[in-house]
């Protein structure tokens, strides 16, 4: 439990980075916060600290599975941008724990997907649509006793956001989608389980991963990161 001076203090280093780093972006996916309240005050110091324009954030986030009680959520630059709608994706989803053979919960953090208009200059609206995530950490990936089920649970992870895109490219083949978050994932594949190469579309072999997976998306998303200088 925060002191109210640290709390605003973490209010003040947010609106800083996301203001004078970020130069306030139209849509930002964020991770680790507690609850709704706190992305609204997120919101609230944003809005404030702005000045003229005021870029009128609005804050969704809903409440998922983490032991910890940290949420994805996104803040939505509504004097440019209408949100749709925000839904969460996979909260009830399991996989297959292999140290006993039994179901567990998939997703601690369920991916929330947000569908948005975005006034552009012409005058003409721009759909697109976008998945926040933060998936299961690297931590213990190595361990003995628990790493098979963090490699299954990172696999599964992987595979269910690949499934879900490559449900809606089905469902309409223009659809502007895109995908951020914390993948607590390598750019490259880490030999354990290609997180990012599934996601996008281009999956590690067999003889490159420990825990491979199946093409599953197509047509493969960019990874932005590919295309950076």
């Amino acid at each position: 439990v925060l002191t109210q001076a640290a709390f605003d203090m973490r209010l003040n280093k947010a609106s800083l980075a996301i203001r004078n780093v970020m130069r306030s972006p139209d849509i930002i996916g964020v991770e680790e916060v507690e609850s709704l309240t706190t992305l609204q005050a997120i919101a609230a110091k944003l809005n404030a600290d702005a000045g003229n324009p005021n870029p009128n954030y609005q804050a969704f986030l809903v409440e998922g599975n983490d032991p910890g009680g940290i949420d994805v959520g996104f803040l939505v630059k509504s004097s440019r941008v209408t949100a749709v709608s925000v839904t969460q994706i996979g909260k009830d989803a399991t996989y297959i724990d292999p140290t006993n053979g039994q179901p567990a919960s998939l997703n601690d953090r369920p991916p929330l997907l947000l569908l948005a208009n975005i006034q552009a200059p012409s005058g003409s609206l721009f759909a697109v649509t976008v998945v926040v995530n933060h998936l299961r950490s690297l931590l213990s990936l190595n361990d003995p006793t628990t790493g098979p089920r963090v490699r299954a649970k990172r696999r599964a992870q992987a595979e269910f956001l690949a499934n879900l895109i490559q449900s809606r490219q089905i469902a309409n083949s223009s659809e502007r989608i895109v995908v951020l978050g914390d993948f607590n994932a390598f750019q490259v594949n880490d030999g354990y389980v290609d997180t990012m190469g599934t996601i996008k579309g281009a999956p590690a072999t067999a003889n490159q991963v420990a825990l491979d997976s199946a093409d599953l998306v197509n047509p493969d998303l960019i990874n932005l990161l590919d295309v950076m200088p």
